[in-house]
């Protein structure tokens, strides 16, 4: 493929991507290791194939946000491009990391309004599967309360005992999945200290073409 895009009269060889995005979610630290290991292998060999045949990549990519110390430290990389970074979501956070790795907050919130309380233990949201994302886990709402799917419009908040939230109140959710989430808004919507900053268009949103 490389020798074909070198060859093409209105194309640039410009080098190898080597993304992984099926290991970023590994959970434990040892798994982990083991599977950028094995990507690392591949890479070596893809950018060894690539010089014999007279075509030295000038840029080999990859690496991801769950994999980021590791894929550095190969050494195989002319860049690593971590992107969920600066959302994280309820995966990533899971994730069994060393100790000496940074560690990154959430950013990434969906604001949601409580619209009924029917009973003391239990109050309903607006933010079901159409506004954030269900498939990579369950988020969790503001307050460390629990959340449990109600439709496709609608989420359950389980609350503690004493718990005052009412009717009204706004929580945020947090998606345990940022991809898909972001996916499904319009809007980027930047605050600090509770000023809003900037509200940007999701440009990228949807099925794709």
């Amino acid at each position: 493929l490389a020798e074909a895009v070198a060859a093409a009269k209105h194309l640039r060889f410009a080098g190898a991507h080597c993304y992984h995005g099926l290991i970023q979610h590994v959970p434990t630290d040892e798994a982990r290791r083991a599977a950028v290991d094995a990507v690392v292998a591949e890479v070596r060999a893809t950018r060894a194939a690539l010089e014999a045949v007279g075509l030295p990549p000038p840029v080999v990519t990859g690496g991801g946000t769950g994999t980021m110390c590791l894929d550095v430290a190969s050494g195989v990389y002319d860049e690593v491009q971590p992107g969920s970074f600066c959302l994280m979501d309820g995966q990533y956070l899971a994730l069994d990391r060393a100790a000496d790795e940074p560690t990154f907050e959430r950013s990434l919130h969906v604001l949601s309004t409580v619209l009924s309380r029917p009973v003391a233990e239990r109050a309903v949201c607006d933010a079901g599967s159409k506004a954030v994302d269900l498939s990579g886990g369950l988020p969790v709402v503001e307050g460390g309360r629990a959340y449990r799917p109600g439709g496709d419009e609608h989420g359950v908040v389980d609350l503690a005992e004493g718990d005052k939230l009412a009717v009204g109140d706004k929580v945020r959710v947090s998606p345990a999945h940022c991809d898909p989430t972001t996916n499904m808004h319009d809007f980027w919507v930047l605050h600090r200290r509770g000023i809003v900053e900037a509200v940007v268009p999701v440009d990228a949103r949807g099925p794709g073409l």
